[in-house]
């Protein structure tokens, strides 16, 4: 039996609906998964540090050396270079000290050198001591910051000695 042209319509116009439903379907999905990747990461990295505040002092340095190893596979895993939020904060945290300086200045939480290198050319400090855990971001802070007037030390600020005494202390969001 032949279809009327309309029903014929009606049918493609069915299947091309159907078509873009599934597109739109697969778009949701992939979108879904892409939010959940980069919360579910976020979630993990927080579960993690939370469960490592069950367990002795002595043993958050090497577990954080290990997490933090594996966020510095890739370059810059925080956006600490690119982030418009983090290059306000390296500008306002500066302005707060600008009108003094120091002989003596320490980074915690280093990372990859993006706030040691805006730390440096302020020429707030006569000498900085840049600290973090991860030999990776040591060697991207080294590579950023080379010259005088800076010293990068490997340490677990919890469990290591520090060569103090400081007359500035930098210690953001770590």
């Amino acid at each position: 039996m032949i279809k009327p042209p309309y029903e014929e319509a009606f049918e493609i116009h069915n299947v091309w609906k159907a078509s873009r439903k599934q597109r739109h379907m697969e778009d949701m999905i992939a979108t879904l998964a892409r939010r959940l990747w980069r919360h579910g990461n976020d979630l993990l990295h927080r579960s993690a540090f939370r469960a490592l505040s069950l367990f002795p002092a002595r043993c958050h340095g090497q577990t954080l050396e290990t997490l933090l190893e594996l966020q510095y596979r890739r370059a810059d895993p925080w956006s600490y270079e690119t982030n418009p939020y983090e290059l306000i904060k390296y500008e306002r945290t500066l302005d707060l000290v600008r009108d003094h300086t120091y002989d003596r200045v320490l980074e915690i939480g280093c990372s990859e050198g993006a706030f040691t290198d805006r730390l440096l050319r302020s020429q707030l400090g006569r000498e900085v001591v840049a600290v973090d855990i991860s030999d990776r971001a040591l060697v991207r802070a080294r590579a950023r910051c080379p010259g005088a007037g800076v010293q990068f030390l490997k340490a677990d600020v919890i469990n290591d000695p520090l060569p103090g005494p400081f007359q500035l202390v930098f210690l953001c969001e770590i």
